[in-house]
This record gives C-alpha cells, structure tokens and sequence, in this order.
C-alpha cells in the first residue's frame, strides 16, 4: 500500500489536490463510460500502468495516478490490483462509497491479486470506513479480521494490521487500544522505530516525558523500513526532542524491553 508520512505528527495520510481529483473524475468517464471495458486497448502492458500509477502516487500526483488505473479498469474490470490503489486514493480523498467499492471489487477479485495479503488489507480498510462512519468497529468484526491475518502466517501482514488498527484508535483519542496495538505491530518488527515515536507521541500527549523519553530512546535503536524524505524530516525530529528532554532522568532498566 502506497502511504505518505507527515514529517511533524508521523501519522500516516494520503494527500489529495482537491484541482487534481477534480480533472482525473472528469477524465475517468472516457476510459470508464464512453468507451465498453471489452472494446478498450492498452497501449502497453498492465504493469507499466500500475507501475506509472504508483510513481505518481509516490509523487502526489494522484490525478494522473487515477487517470491510469481508470484505464487499466476499462480494459481489464477484474484488475484487483487497480481496484485496490483506487480504494486508497479513494480513501484518502474522503470519498468513502467510492473506496468501499473499490475494495470490495478487491475481496471479489482477490484471486487476480499480485499481492494476495491486500486482500486483508481491503477488508479492513471497508471495516475501518465503516467504522469512522459509526465512530466504532465492533470487537468481533476486529477479532475477525485479525484471526484471517493469523491464518495467512505472514508476521508482517500481521503487523501492518496492528498497526492500521493502532492508527484507528489514535484518531479516536483511544490512546490505550493506540498504545496496545503499535505494541503489537511493533513485536511483529513492522515499522519498529516509527511504531515507538508514535508511542512518544502518546506518552507526550499524557505529558509523561519520561515515559515520552524512553520510547523516543528505544526509536533510535532502529531504522525505518522505507527510508525517505519525510522519515529523515521524522529522525530529525526524534533527536531534536530527545535533546530537549536532556534534563528529564530515566533508569536504562525502565526502557520498554526490546521484542
């Protein structure tokens, strides 16, 4: 999943220009409307429309990026993959019964996957806009999902699960289930040294600073699992913080034991 970091909070969001959406929508009926999907051609393979698209994503250039994956849908409705980049761009822009449309075309088409585990991400993702719709998840509907992600084997899919269910709650100000959660995509090693700055972040909110310290400590014993621009913006922000808690005295045996 294509995702962009905010250097100053380190959550997770995907940033639409309202302009842009606005000319790939207005595009989309030329590849989607006007033209039947079996009658449609490509120009080129599949893979180098998905791969544009996720450049273009990469870049914030979702317009051009949704333009794309509308035609690879116009020639190929089944396209899970596809579908699932434009449940994301969907859900980032707020358009919830476009994402969940998307996403589920993904459970549909699941088989077509090139990443099989995405299918649990889709599934979630309708879960979880369900959810900000309802301002609540129901437990059984979270063991569910969490219980299909055990059952693929993957530690870092699991992980990821945590850690979008982490990112839930935190925007819920549950920092308990937040807290509990990043804990747990962290014991899965997925994103370990952004897992424990979202945690300082917690702590600081609480205004623990020792608390906020010996997690901001712990994250700098790690590396991100995706370097970039924005997470160099974050480590920089990691030892700007831990330069001004200087003064704040914590026990190295009171650091969260390492997993």
């Amino acid at each position: 999943m294509i995702t962009f970091v905010s250097a100053r909070t380190g959550r997770v969001s995907i940033a639409l220009a309202a302009a842009v959406f606005l000319a790939a929508a207005a595009a989309a009926p030329l590849f989607t409307a006007a033209v039947p999907a079996h009658e449609y051609k490509l120009t080129d393979p599949v893979w180098v429309y998905l791969g544009r698209a996720k450049r273009f994503m990469a870049e914030q250039e979702n317009g051009k990026a949704m333009q794309l994956l509308h035609e690879v849908i116009a020639a190929e409705t089944n396209n899970a993959d596809a579908h699932f980049l434009l449940g994301v761009l969907n859900a980032g822009e707020n358009l919830p019964d476009q994402a969940i449309r998307h996403f589920n075309a993904v459970i549909k088409y699941s088989s077509r996957l090139t990443v099989p585990a995405q299918e649990v991400e889709a599934r979630f993702m309708i879960l979880r806009i369900t959810g900000e719709k309802n301002s609540k998840i129901e437990d059984k509907d979270i063991s569910d999902i969490i219980a299909l992600a055990k059952r693929r084997k993957d530690p870092y899919l699991e992980g990821r699960l945590y850690f979008m269910l982490a990112e839930y709650y935190e925007k819920f100000s549950n920092e308990v289930q937040a807290e509990i959660y990043y804990d747990q995509a962290y014991a899965k090693e997925y994103e370990r040294k952004l897992c424990q700055y979202r945690c300082s972040l917690i702590a600081r909110a609480k205004k623990d600073a020792a608390q906020e310290k010996r997690f901001l400590i712990r994250a700098t014993e790690y590396s991100f699992d995706h370097p970039s621009r924005e997470n160099d913006r974050i480590e920089m922000l990691i030892q700007k913080r831990l330069d001004e808690l200087k003064s704040v005295s914590i026990s190295r045996r009171s650091l969260p034991k390492a997993k």
